[in-house]
């Protein structure tokens, strides 16, 4: 089984947990059982029918109009979301669509990445998700059919952006990580009752500048803590100017997903308003949406 792990802000308040509004909205709390040397939280979304986006183009295509079967096609959306406080730190072990009650701008950036990098042997890598910083600011996910070196998976560290590691960690640990800003770990067998252990675990290889030594191109480029308040309003005031004039100084980086899952579209939002994206985030299309009144 997967599982796949946020880790909040240590400079947030006490009583944020990192999570959006839905979670009073749309999520109901559920009384949990205690389990020693952890604070848990448990919200549940239970399934909601809606109907497919891409229904109507079926219906195009059938030779019958109004097929009985292409009209019943249902998407339904479950999701979870578990709070876990150890030590100090708060983590958000999210379920299904849970993952979207949590609130990118209170998440530890590179929480999972720092983790993954710290356990996984370089010679024993799957798959990396870059972004290139030059020319066109290509996405590249690059995955292996069996782990291997890291030569092999062509990253060109000073201009390339590495937001997720794929590997094989230390047996015992999981059988598979995944490392960006969430952490995801394959196990065989998991229970609530091990969350103690595998949270000092995780905190320990968090905490651990062994990645230094053989991952050293992870520090290349930093992204600045949003701690900074001062400087992230200098830096996004400059930004504001920068698209308006449709600067080709500044680029988009698609946001970070799971590994999985390959988004079909983007949706920009200022306030009330949004503008669907279908296909890659790129200068042009946001740069367009703006001029359009975004």
């Amino acid at each position: 089984m997967d599982l796949v792990l946020f880790k909040v802000r240590d400079d947030l308040d006490e009583g944020d947990w990192g999570l959006r509004r839905v979670i009073d909205d749309e999520y109901e709390e559920v009384a949990v059982k205690s389990i020693p040397g952890v604070e848990l939280g448990l919200h549940i979304k239970t399934s909601k029918e809606s109907v497919p986006r891409w229904q109507e183009d079926l219906m195009l295509i059938a030779k019958e109009q109004d097929s009985p079967l292409i009209r019943g096609l249902r998407n339904q959306s479950s999701g979870a979301v578990v709070r876990i406080g150890r030590c100090g730190h708060r983590f958000l072990l999210v379920y299904g669509t849970g993952r979207h009650a949590v609130e990118s701008t209170k998440i530890e950036a590179r929480f999972g990445l720092q983790v993954a990098a710290n356990l996984i042997d370089p010679e024993a890598l799957k798959g990396v998700d870059t972004r290139r910083l030059v020319g066109a600011g290509r996405n590249q996910i690059i995955s292996m059919a069996s782990v291997g070196p890291l030569h092999k998976l062509g990253i060109e560290p000073t201009v390339d952006i590495v937001r997720q590691l794929e590997g094989r960690p230390p047996e015992g640990f999981a059988t598979g990580i995944i490392g960006g800003d969430t952490l995801r770990l394959t196990l065989n067998s998991f229970r609530f009752g091990d969350l103690p252990i595998k949270l000092d675990e995780i905190i320990a290889a968090y905490n651990s500048d062994a990645y230094k030594g053989t991952f050293p191109f992870l520090d290349y480029f930093t992204r600045i803590s949003r701690s900074n308040a001062t400087l992230h309003s200098r830096l996004n005031s400059r930004i504001d100017e920068m698209i308006l004039s449709k600067s080709h100084e500044v680029d988009f980086m698609e946001p970070e997903t799971d590994a999985t899952v390959k988004p079909d579209r983007f949706v920009l939002k200022l306030g009330r308003r949004s503008v669907p994206i279908e296909g890659e985030l790129n200068r042009e299309v946001v740069t367009k949406a703006v001029s359009e009144g975004v």
